[in-house]
């Protein structure tokens, strides 16, 4: 079931976070400055109170489906450089969740100015449900909700699995930040037009 987050689904969020993004997981205040905001958009999937959250198949990820190791984050260019800090809760997995239990986000800036840019900032999926196509359904739900504005992300050039899957969704490559990534590995900024442009 993906809709959009509350104040109570914060600790569940950071907590998928830190599991996701482990060197680069955003502190619980950035998180809390991000529920805050007026102009981010979080959308979650979680559990259905009375469903099984024992996913589908094989919980590797596959090529074309957004895997989220560190360097997947997609913070876009001016945005700002990711938080430090790390949760230390515990996220659900297959064998330890329940109904109502977070297996995904994705994080948008959403400026109010209609003919600016909506930033794709952050999506992850819990490591077990990675096979599921989870992903997929996040980053459709959060392209539905803007279909006529332009949409950035950036993603790790080597992360070759996420950009094929972005490219599915209509998003081209513009530019490249040059040694962005800690280990030296290239950013790069991706760009899907609207469907009136």
């Amino acid at each position: 079931m993906i809709g959009p987050a509350v104040t109570s689904d914060q600790p569940a969020v950071a907590a998928l976070d830190a599991a996701c993004f482990p060197k680069d997981a955003w502190s619980s205040g950035s998180w809390a400055d991000e529920f805050a905001r007026e102009d981010r958009q979080i959308l979650v999937a979680e559990t259905p109170p009375g469903d099984s959250a024992t996913p589908p198949g094989d919980p590797a990820t596959p090529p074309g489906d957004p895997a989220t190791p560190p360097g997947d984050s997609a913070t876009p260019p001016g945005e700002r450089s990711t938080p430090p800090g790390e949760s230390s809760q515990v996220v659900p997995t297959a064998d330890t969740a329940g109904p109502g239990s977070m297996l995904g986000f994705v994080v948008l800036l959403v400026p109010a100015a209609a003919e600016d840019p909506v930033d794709l900032l952050r999506i992850a999926v819990d490591p077990a449900y990675r096979r599921t196509g989870l992903g997929r359904r996040l980053l459709t739900a959060a392209l539905e909700h803007h279909p006529t504005r332009t949409v950035l992300l950036e993603v790790a050039a080597g992360n070759k699995a996420a950009i094929g899957l972005y490219r599915g969704f209509g998003f081209r490559e513009i530019s490249r930040r040059r040694g962005y990534y800690a280990a030296g590995e290239d950013a790069v900024i991706m760009q899907r037009a609207g469907e009136d442009s």
